[in-house]
């Protein structure tokens, strides 16, 4: 859930830039273009930042995404509920340049997302005209192919783009331009500061910012050859604040959330999403994403015959870490290597996998070879291999660990 920066009460631009912080406020003025020479005050900055959102409010709508002059203009009209901003990761875009407040209204106990006055009646007119301009040229496709490469890499620089101008060429229809791209990708490039300060800086994937975690590019495994998506996926990826995420594992994902999906958490789409979200997220790197915080199960079967849709899922959608990759497709390529190395792991046939019906190695490499999933063990069908294994004798895996810190986990 994206972090509330809002605040209660009616406020002016000036009182809004106040509640920045230093830091924050040469963000923005990044953002627009700007800088400020010498030692100054955060009064100053305060001063420089108010002066051009008034006197150039252009300046911000050229530098805004697509998505967010949408948002912006829904806000501006009171289409938009702080909820609804909330839910769907607009409410940090949102107020990235400080706009943004809280109101409440009395008479019916509801709580309202508005903009700063001033800035509202200036961008009310300005916005229209810049939304229809960028579906008319191709810089709504554009905005989609840098973001698109971002939310499935988890970053995007410009090489990765500039690799797709051909197909956008292709898409608008006629030859682009350095000026025409430079129009075109304008708000990807400041927001990655692209030219003004930190030239190499990636462009991040705003779902890392819309749920609270960090993530930079320490997090990626250069190692790995990063994935080729075709033109329509990357456009997919790059639709916001949701993007279109299709694959035969995504559909039966959506079929499970429909039927046990927590209505109170929300719609199946927005159930995928956020499991997609638990995927990508660094801090769960090493755990079980907590997919019980979105389903209610009446049986265990219900749970264990939904658990293999939703590790299907896990492990077949883009992963950030590993570069678009999926788990199960790094996985696949190492045991290509393995193979053609000769160096193939050694599997022992232990009682858990015996319990799932699988005697032999061989077995089980046939099974890899047709792609069967590994079947799951009946909940109420004791182990019948063999002897009863002691919590402290040598686990039969051949690990060397002890049972009970082994497979009797």
């Amino acid at each position: 859930m994206a972090v509330n920066y809002t605040f209660t009460g009616e406020f002016t631009l000036k009182e809004l830039m106040e509640f920045k912080t230093v830091p924050e406020l040469k963000d923005i003025l990044l953002t627009l273009g700007l800088g400020l020479r010498g030692n100054p005050l955060k009064a100053d900055y305060v001063e420089h930042v108010v002066r051009v959102m008034t006197e150039e409010p252009q300046k911000l709508v050229e530098r805004m995404f697509y998505y967010e002059l949408k948002a912006c203009l829904d806000v501006i009209e009171g289409k938009m509920s702080l909820e609804h901003a909330e839910q769907s990761g607009l409410l940090f875009e949102l107020n990235r340049f400080g706009l943004i407040y809280s109101t409440i209204q009395h008479n019916i106990n509801k709580k309202f997302l508005c903009f700063s006055k001033e800035m509202a009646q200036l961008l009310r007119p300005l916005i229209p005209a810049e939304l229809e301009r960028r579906e008319k040229d191709g810089s709504l496709l554009a905005e989609k192919l840098a973001l698109g490469c971002a939310n499935l890499y988890g970053f995007t620089e410009m090489h990765y783009v500039e690799e797709l101008i051909p197909e956008l060429e292709q898409a608008v229809g006629h030859e682009l331009s350095e000026k025409d791209l430079s129009r075109m990708f304008r708000p990807v490039l400041y927001a990655m500061h692209y030219g003004i300060k930190r030239k190499d800086r990636p462009f991040m994937s705003p779902f890392c910012v819309y749920n609270g975690f960090k993530f930079d590019t320490a997090h990626i495994d250069f190692g790995i050859e990063a994935k080729t998506f075709d033109f329509d996926t990357i456009v997919g990826f790059g639709e916001m604040p949701y993007p279109v995420i299709k694959s035969p594992a995504t559909e039966k994902l959506k079929k499970v959330a429909e039927k046990h999906g927590d209505p109170e958490v929300g719609t199946p789409e927005y159930i995928v999403r956020q499991l997609w979200i638990e995927k990508q997220d660094e801090s769960r790197a090493s755990a079980i994403p907590a997919f019980n915080d979105y389903f209610l199960f009446a049986s265990f079967e219900d749970l264990q015959a939904s658990m293999r849709v939703i590790m299907e899922f896990f492990n077949t959608v883009p992963y950030w870490r590993l570069r678009g990759n999926s788990s199960e497709e790094i996985g696949r390529k190492g045991m290509e290597e393995m193979r053609k190395s000769g160096k193939m792991p050694h599997i022992s046939i232990g009682p858990n996998m015996r319990a799932m019906g699988i005697e032999s190695l061989e077995q089980l490499q046939e099974m890899a070879r047709r792609g069967e999933d590994l079947p799951f063990p009946s909940h109420n069908q004791p182990n019948q291999s063999g002897p009863k294994v002691g919590r402290n004798d040598p686990c039969p895996c051949g690990s060397g660990k002890k049972y009970k810190h082994c497979c009797g986990k």
